[in-house]
């Protein structure tokens, strides 16, 4: 019996180490950032323009008039300068597309 009471005794502590979780500081992100909405407004349309710690996210733009809307991709506006390319500052607007279907 004296046996195995340090038997026991280690297997209850080997349960009792795997059964610890190991915490890990937050993996640094976008997570604590604030975020910001913001819609400009005039007489030709109306523009949203979300923003995450800064950086514009996404652009929408609403023409007034019946027109479709569109969003601005502004991954081209990430840090670039705009004489960076040959065109100069026509690469400086981001890329517009269209959505064709909604679901």
């Amino acid at each position: 019996m004296s046996r195995l009471v340090p038997l026991l005794l280690l297997l209850l502590a080997g349960a009792a180490q795997a059964q610890q979780q190991r915490t890990e500081p937050p993996l640094p992100g976008r997570s604590d950032q604030r975020i910001e909405r913001m819609t400009h407004e005039d007489a030709g349309s109306r523009v949203d323009e979300v923003r995450m710690g800064g950086q514009t996210e996404s652009i929408t733009v609403q023409p007034k008039g019946g027109a479709p809307s569109y969003t601005v991709d502004p991954a081209n506006l990430k840090r670039s300068r705009p004489g960076d390319q040959r065109n100069g500052l026509s690469s400086a607007g981001g890329q517009p597309s269209w959505s064709v279907l909604r679901f």
